[in-house]
């Protein structure tokens, strides 16, 4: 999948928090938090499994606990994010991806992430810099701001997939507020009976992760959402030999028990978000397949895929279906409620059919003359859902609307065949021999992962050897 940089797409981002310079109230904070967390579950995906939730959460509220003065009721929950990130949304709302519980060898480092993510919280950092970033109201393709000129319900159709929905809230940190929330997290978890070294040990893991990705995933992970300083790892070690802390009842010393209860995670890209075989675009969640052309850049999520051209002029984008069997009546409710209000002149509409699918097409331009844009919107019907393209491509070259109506022609609900060749990668745990090699373990597991990353994963190094017994982190096909 080609990230949204790579794809040269620019999400603009704003939110109305702009009060003349002063900080709004923490109402301010729960309701905006209230709803953008039903965006995040929506365009992100929440990982299904009560057991590791209620684990995550536990630790969570046991930190909150010994939070003084808090101003705010906390949830936890885990977002289906490959690489290995952390976040929260104002008013307490605080998300770890299933990369970073990856990533993490014991429970302080976990309990240490989350107080991080609890401090921007309890601090209102969002709030103080008036700046939050959040889910876009509209995109640009060059040249032309595609909801100022249609409507902004469009331009959010459009760059749903393309969205970047880890970094809510995330991109105006600065180093004031990372050390501040870094004291918090180190502060709080010794109040609560876990080691606050986890925090120092956590940053030394993500950044050797951060190294061995050398920026290749298209989805920011924690140190590109937390802008990360030179001496941040030291700093919090420093501290941490300054704290006094006991270990609790409640509190997981034990490494394998903690590893223990991240068997069976997904590790990796989700395939069911999408994968290729050959130039046609597999989707597992929206139950459907299609033939992308050649050259153009995707992007997809749980809920969503889009493609854009090479040049970055002309855009596809298919939504989640929604319940129905008519798609002609979900073309004119969506006249009715998004074309209606918008400058796009409707020059046809028809009945069509693809694939013995029943479905509805509508062509429509934007503008006037060599700037002008062709729009195709189409519904199909299939198995009780509607699904709808949204296309835009510019009218001075016909070669893309051309492209865009050949995908949509080759839609296609998946068969059994190519159902079941879609495998998840998970984690799994494997014990050492004695004086066995990563390498060695590697070979005789199946283990997917590369030796470098299986060291990164389980915080050793990569010449390392095995005294026998150790439980190892290793990545299996399922």
């Amino acid at each position: 999948m080609v990230s949204v940089r790579t794809a040269r797409l620019t999400l603009l981002t704003a939110i109305g928090v702009a009060l003349a310079g002063c900080t709004p109230g923490p109402e301010w904070d729960r309701r905006t938090g209230a709803t953008y967390s039903r965006m995040v579950a929506d365009e992100m995906g929440l990982v299904e499994d009560p057991a590791l939730e209620r684990y995550v959460a536990s630790i969570g509220q046991r930190i909150a606990s010994h939070v003084p003065d808090r101003r705010f009721d906390f949830s936890f929950r885990i977002v289906d994010q490959e690489v290995p990130n952390a976040f929260a949304l104002p008013g307490g709302y605080v998300y770890v991806s299933r990369g970073i519980l990856a990533l993490t060898n014991s429970e302080d480092e976990l309990a240490n992430v989350l107080a991080h993510e609890m401090g921007h919280v309890e601090q209102r950092h969002a709030a103080r810099q008036q700046a939050a970033a959040t889910l876009p109201g509209f995109f640009t393709l060059p040249g032309t701001i595609v909801s100022a000129i249609v409507s902004p319900a469009l331009g959010d159709v459009l760059a749903s997939p393309f969205r970047q929905v880890g970094a809510v809230y995330l991109a105006g940190y600065g180093r004031s507020q990372e050390r501040e929330a870094d004291r918090f997290a180190q502060e709080t978890t010794a109040r609560a009976g876990y080691d606050p070294r986890g925090m120092s040990d956590l940053l030394d893991a993500l950044g050797r992760e951060e190294d061995l990705r050398q920026g290749d995933s298209p989805t920011p992970g924690f140190l590109d959402t937390h802008p990360p300083t030179p001496e941040r790892a030291a700093t919090t070690a420093r501290r941490a030999a300054t704290l006094a802390w006991s270990r609790t009842a409640g509190t997981e010393p034990d490494r394998a028990a903690y590893l223990r209860r991240l068997e069976g995670l997904a590790v990796g890209r989700d395939p069911r978000h999408g994968i290729f075989v050959g130039v046609r675009l597999l989707h597992a969640l929206l139950d459907c397949s299609a033939r992308i052309p050649a050259g153009w850049a995707v992007a997809s999520s749980r809920g969503a895929f889009g493609a854009m051209s090479p040049e970055g002029d002309a855009i596809l984008v298919l939504q989640p279906p929604a319940r129905g069997t008519d798609p002609q009546q979900a073309a004119d409710a969506f006249v009715r409620d998004v074309l209606a209000s918008s400058k796009v002149h409707i020059e046809r509409s028809h009945v069509t059919q693809v694939a013995g699918m029943p479905g509805y097409e509508i062509t429509a331009r934007l503008g006037n003359g060599d700037d002008a844009f062709d729009l195709e919107f189409a519904w199909l019907a299939h198995d009780g859902r509607i699904y709808r393209f949204t296309g835009v491509a510019p009218v001075a070259n016909p070669e893309l609307i051309g492209a865009i109506r050949a995908t949509i022609s080759s839609f296609r609900p998946l068969t059994e065949l190519q159902r079941s060749s879609i495998r998840v990668n998970r984690l799994h745990l494997a014990e050492a021999r004695p004086g066995e090699s990563i390498r060695a373990l590697s070979a005789r597991t199946n283990n997917l992962w590369s030796t470098e990353q299986t060291a990164v994963m389980n915080g050793i190094a990569v010449d390392d050897t095995f005294t026998g017994g150790q439980l190892v982190k290793i990545a299996v096909r399922d």
